[in-house]
């Protein structure tokens, strides 16, 4: 299963934090254009945000209950932004407690 967490983002934008349902295993973003960067802020109990740099390969999670996260886009300045989509894969069994 598949949850989108930003479609057709252009430009600089900051998504809405999501709490973990323990089933998120890997996020993806396409298309980013160059000079682009995005990004998956995670915030665990008692730790700093990690943010992990995102791009059309499957980028591995694993995320407690309990913990947040949110999409962040860089982009303004380039010079041909491109409307960016991100997803979430989802297991299809078993959470994390």
């Amino acid at each position: 299963m598949r949850r989108l967490l930003a479609i057709g983002v252009v430009g600089t934008w900051e998504g809405a934090w999501q709490k973990a349902q323990g089933n998120e295993r890997s996020v993806a973003a396409a298309p980013i254009g160059e000079g682009e960067q995005v990004y998956l802020e995670v915030e665990r109990a008692d730790s700093p945000i990690e943010s992990f740099l995102l791009s059309d390969m499957p980028v591995p999670l694993q995320l407690e209950r309990g913990s947040r996260y949110r999409v962040v886009k860089h982009g303004n300045g380039v010079e041909t932004p491109i409307a960016t989509t991100v997803e979430v894969i989802l297991s299809n069994g078993t959470v994390n407690a």
